[in-house]
């Protein structure tokens, strides 16, 4: 997979919003671009997907997403 291509995943990921899809489309997305890059050797750690994730949910899921910022989320996996 070229340079460029694994580029484009990654900013695609860190971009990612949920839109009006279902939250399940949503982070099907997320997990798809993390599967695609970690195939090419380019694993995004939990965490960092964690926080596409709640950073993509948007103003609808706003206490949700602080809740969970606001938690230790070291023992958390995605």
């Amino acid at each position: 997979m070229s340079r460029s291509r694994i580029m484009s995943m990654k900013d695609r990921l860190s971009q990612i919003t949920k839109g009006s899809r279902l939250v399940r489309e949503f982070l099907q997305e997320i997990h798809s671009l993390a599967d695609e890059l970690s195939i090419v050797g380019h694993s995004q750690e939990d965490l960092d997907l964690l926080v596409y994730a709640l950073n993509g949910l948007g103003s609808e899921f706003k206490e949700i997403t602080t809740a969970l910022k606001a938690r230790d989320l070291s023992t958390c996996h995605i």
